[in-house]
Formats: C-alpha cells, structure tokens, sequence
C-alpha cells in the first residue's frame, strides 16, 4: 500500500512538473495563446523569476530551489487550485462548527482567518498578548519618543494608539483563546510609560457592532467614517478642521481585501466609501524628494472624477484607492501655517490628506511598511515640525524593529 502510495505521488509530481513546464514554454513561445502571469493579485507578490543556472549556483543549493519557486508559482490553474482546496476545508469546518454551536471558524485549517457567515465578516484572529511586557523591541520605541520629546522641548507630541479588531475584547474569536492582547495592556505597557508632556491615548474599537459596520468587513483598515472618529479624537487636542461625515459616495464595491485574499474566501466582498472634498491644494512628494516629480496619491480623484473606477473583483482596492506610503506634502491654504511629522501605519492612508490640511508642510513616515536606516530624531532635526503625530496600532513598534531598527535605536 505505501508503494502504491509512494508511486502515485512520483507520478503526481511529474505530472504538475511537466505542466508547469509546457505552461510556461507555451507562454513564452506563443504568449497569444497562454498568458503567463508575472504578478499573482492572490499573494501580492511578483511570482519567481527562471532560477540561476551557474555552476556555483547548482553547487550551493540556488539553482534547485530557483527551480522549484518558478515551477511551483507557474503550475497552470494554480489560484483556482488554492481557492477549491479552501473552500473544500472550509465547507468541512462549518458542517462541524453548526453541530458544535460555533458562529465563527477559520477560513480553512490553520488558517489566521476566521470567517463570521452570519454578520458576513472576515477577521483576523485575536493577537496574542506580546510577552514580557514588549519586551526590547517596545523598550526602545518608548526610549526613542521619550528621548526625542524630552530633547525637544518647544515640539508639541501627540500618540494615538489604535487598538484594532485583533486588538480588542470584541474581536470574535477572542473569548476561545487565552492571553490576547486588550487595550489595557496597551494602556499599562505602553501610554503609561511615555512621558507626561505627550499627548497620548489608547483609541480602541468599543464593540463588535463596530467592528461589522465601522471597518472594512476583509481587512485591518477601518471605514473613513471610523478613520475620521479618531482624527477628530487627535483634533480636539490639537485644533484641527473638522470634517462632518455628510454624503458619502459609495467608491468601490464588490470587492476583496487582505483577509479574504490570504483566507481564500472569496465569499465576502467588501464596499468602500469616501467623502468627495476637494483637496487639490495639497502637493504630495516622496519623502526626500520634496520640490521634485509630484507623487500620484492612488486613483481618487480619477474615481471621483468619473474618469476611473474600481471593478468588482479587485483584491487590493484601499491602498489603491487613497495612495500612501512615505511622503512630504505642502498646503497652499496655509502658506503660514505650521508643520508637523507624522508617524504612522496603513491605518492612516485615508486620513493624510485630512491631516496635511491642517499644516503648511506635513512629512509622513512609515518605518514598519517601509525600510529606514535613520532615527526618528534625526528626521525630527531636520524637518524641525511644530507637531510630532504618532498614529499607529498598539503592536507596531514590532514592525518598526523588523523593518527599520535604527529609527528605534535598534
């Protein structure tokens, strides 16, 4: 039986080897018949390009594993075979989850996703409470912005940490583990260390009726309405525009986001909203090259325009919706005004524009999306901001370790 076993596995491995191989060999010889993908929306990746065919290439183990990322990623119906082979499991997982009385359950086995059918909801599973307090990843971070707030006295400092879904009591999958992160750890280990001349507060998702209307039903991303929440929450400390969330236009519909797309669950779209303001007297640029080629800030205003729009279907639609990432932007309503430097994450893609309004020159840095080899203080020098923003999720410093260490003191 194990040789049989043994034999129909061989077989099956040439076979998927061979198509592969024919696959691509068709869409490179006759690229009007087989279109070969080179980026997969599924995995938001470019998939593996032909292995290095050096003599110290094959020596070293490179040449073998190039070949099998490049078969692997070009084994025809590939997605399709995924999304079949999760909602197979997933199909087996709900018939056991109704019998046992659950209303959530992961979107195939092992997988971080868990799937509410009912509220029609993908969340990601409730994080795990960091240990040691944070250990010295979170050790640095609080020295970093204490360290800066202390040497620059005359610098008013602002922390909002959002304490997400996975974040929180009410995520839904919460009550079936132990030791998940809440927003009073974050409060104990985090706001209470940061020095007393900071602004700070814990800004959390209060219930789960929050989390099936105020966030997008397939991601970590809140809706603009809930986004806006919390700007106003910073605003009334710092005396920024009021924007009321008054005629929304629904921008994209049909959609699916980052947990549908690594949960293989295509069964729950996602909608996104927006306000339709006029914020054309904003110029963003990449960060350091202020003054130099403008930076296009996703297809808003194409969409708002009418001249775009967002299809149903697309998996990545946020970040290609509001742009973001690192950028310096310049107001021309506020030739006067004053400037800031803002520390964030994803969160804060539907929400630059708002926050630029308020400063004539605002500078955005992403150090866990991003890669930086320089100190927040050393950003703080030399843009010399009369605001210092910091807008993350509670458990961010930990990306800001892995991606940039030196802007943390690592």
């Amino acid at each position: 039986m194990k040789r049989t076993l043994n034999i129909a596995l061989t077989i099956a491995s040439v076979a998927i080897g061979f198509s592969a191989l024919a696959y691509n060999l068709v869409g490179t010889l006759a690229p009007g018949i087989v279109e070969v993908p080179r980026y997969s929306d599924l995995e938001a990746r470019y998939y593996a390009g032909p292995p290095e065919t050096s003599t110290e290439a094959i020596l070293q183990g490179r040449f073998q594993s190039g070949c099998e990322a490049f078969l692997s990623d070009r084994i025809p119906a590939r997605n399709q075979a995924a999304f079949l082979n999760a909602g197979l499991q997933r199909a087996s997982i709900a018939a056991s989850a109704k019998v046992l009385g659950f209303d959530v359950f992961p979107t195939f086995f092992d997988s971080h996703y868990y799937v509410v059918p009912d509220d029609g909801i993908i969340v990601d599973i409730a994080e795990q409470a960091p240990a040691d307090g944070g250990g010295p990843e979170l050790d640095a971070w609080i020295s970093t912005v204490n360290g800066a707030a202390q040497r620059h006295p005359n610098v008013r400092f602002a922390y909002n940490c959002v304490a997400r879904h996975d974040q929180v009591e009410s995520n839904p999958t919460y009550r079936y583990f132990h030791n998940r992160l809440n927003p009073a750890w974050a409060q104990e280990n985090l706001i209470d260390r940061l020095d007393p001349r900071i602004i700070a507060f814990v800004d959390a998702v209060e219930s789960y009726d929050e989390i099936c209307n105020d966030w997008i039903a397939t991601e970590e991303h809140w809706k603009l309405r809930r986004a806006l929440q919390s700007y106003d929450r910073l605003g009334e400390r710092l005396g920024w525009k009021r924007y009321p969330y008054e005629n929304p236009v629904v921008v994209a519909q049909g959609w699916y986001g980052d947990y549908a797309r690594n949960g293989l669950d295509l069964d729950v779209p996602a909608s996104l909203e927006d306000l339709p303001i006029d914020f054309s007297h904003l110029t963003f640029y990449e960060l350091g090259d202020f003054g130099g080629t403008e930076k296009t800030m996703g297809v808003r205003d194409s969409v708002l325009a009418g001249t775009e729009a967002i299809e149903p279907g697309s998996v990545t639609v946020y970040y290609n919706y509001f742009g973001g990432g690192g950028a310096e932007v310049v107001n021309a309503d506020e030739p006067d005004g004053k400037t800031a430097l803002v520390v964030c994450d994803s969160l804060c893609y539907c929400l630059e524009r708002f926050i630029a309004s308020n400063y004539h020159r605002t500078t955005f840095l992403l150090p866990g999306n991003s890669r930086y080899d320089r100190s927040l203080e050393s950003y703080i020098d030399e843009y010399a901001p009369d605001d210092v923003i910091i807008m993350t999720h509670v458990t961010k410093y930990q990306m800001f370790a892995e991606y940039s260490p030196a802007f943390i003191g690592l």
